[in-house]
């Protein structure tokens, strides 16, 4: 058995050989998920003080910093070498369920997106597949735009084209609650997709835009495989026979999102991998382990959804925006909360080295920590 240090340097010659993508990095690599400088540390806590969502002033405050900073611009630079991560889906705009602000946010946030683009020239907007691929043969990170909810639409298709035009590949229905196209998977019914919510599906198609399912009930997902003539994704979720939890997925649901020919990324939330007191990364390949098991390892993958670090103040009004956006207590989502041995995303090696302390051949964890969502993207999106 190798020691961690020898998988750790196993797991970064795999992250060379092969394409590593994460199909839902809510820290945006390691934009949220570096140790702040003091100062930065000091005004989020006093903004978390403030009125207004928190996140939105975390990301204005970390990209001042990144901009202004010569030493935070290097750290930021070594933060992704570090995690070794090549391509990385992130969430513009609001997981709110007002359209007009949802929209508003999600413009916002690729505006931010651009001036990280023009600030750092190792990053590099994907709208495909290859262009993951092309940026990882020039030594550069790939970023893809997803929205996590469905509400910018306001009850109308026209906001599709200019929000695809703004370079957004990935959509996921709803986020937790019901909105106009369909039910999330912690509303108190479950009434599946709305007949607007059916022509989005039909649309999303038309686009090549992948439709991801990871926060609809049971009857969304199931009403979308219905009638979908592309593949679909859950691209951050956790797995329901492992460990009970309104955001995790049913043996039934896993199999038949596979048998579309679509992929299950594996969260790393404590808070949904385990209901232990104590949770670790081994719980989180105990659900990659089970995917793997149900309908093989061409279907599975990480989509993280987790590693930030903020301040605990920060972190503590976090918990309590989240109970706007679906969440109830009872859920435990936790912000101050974390695994061990994923301290933060900048762990990400950590995923690879226990998926080779299991077993996994090497192109099997290729597949695991990148092919996969990859070959999804090429279906979906074209090339």
């Amino acid at each position: 058995m190798l020691e961690q240090n020898d998988l750790l340097a196993y797991a970064r010659k795999l992250h060379q050989r092969f394409c590593v993508v994460d199909s839902l990095s809510y820290t945006w690599g390691p934009f949220r998920a570096m140790d702040l400088p003091e100062a930065l540390e000091n005004e989020l806590d006093r903004l978390s003080q403030s009125g207004g969502p928190i996140e939105e002033k975390i990301d204005e405050g970390i990209l001042a910093y990144l901009v202004a900073d010569q030493e935070f611009r290097k750290a930021y630079e070594e933060a992704w070498q570090e995690a070794a991560v090549d391509g990385i889906s992130v969430t513009v705009g609001s997981v709110a369920e007002n359209s007009a602000f949802a929209l508003k946010t999600l413009i916002k946030d690729v505006a931010l997106w651009n001036r990280l683009f023009d600030t750092f020239p190792f990053l590099q907007r994907a709208v495909r597949a290859r262009s993951i691929e092309e940026a990882k043969g020039l030594g550069r990170r790939a970023v893809i735009f997803n929205t996590q909810n469905s509400s910018f639409l306001g009850g109308s298709l026209d906001p599709l084209e200019l929000v695809y035009n703004l370079g957004v590949r990935i959509v996921q229905l709803t986020y937790n609650s019901m909105n106009l196209v369909g039910t999330g998977c912690t509303e108190r019914v479950d009434a599946g997709l709305s007949h607007f919510g059916r022509q989005v599906v039909r649309e999303l198609n038309k686009l090549n835009v992948l439709i991801d399912l990871s926060h609809c009930s049971r009857q969304t997902i199931f009403d979308t495989l219905e009638i979908t003539t592309a593949p679909v994704a859950l691209t951050h979720v956790s797995c329901n026979a492992v460990c009970p939890h309104a955001r995790a997925k049913s043996d039934e649901e896993i199999k038949a999102v596979a048998e579309s020919g679509g992929y299950i990324g594996i969260l790393c939330v404590p808070a949904f991998v385990s209901s232990e007191s104590r949770k670790s990364l081994r719980h989180v390949v105990d659900h990659i382990d089970h995917v793997v098991d149900l309908v093989g390892v061409d279907h599975v993958g990480i989509g993280t959804d987790w590693g930030a670090r903020y301040p605990k103040a920060v972190a503590q009004k976090l918990n309590e925006e989240s109970l706007a956006f679906g969440f109830r207590r009872e859920h435990k989502l936790d912000w101050c909360e974390t695994l061990e041995g994923f301290r933060s995303w900048l762990d990400w090696l950590n995923i690879t080295a226990e998926l080779i302390r299991r077993g996994y051949t090497e192109e099997e964890v290729g597949k695991i920590i990148g092919g996969n969502f990859l070959r999804l993207l090429k279906n979906v999106l074209g090339g």
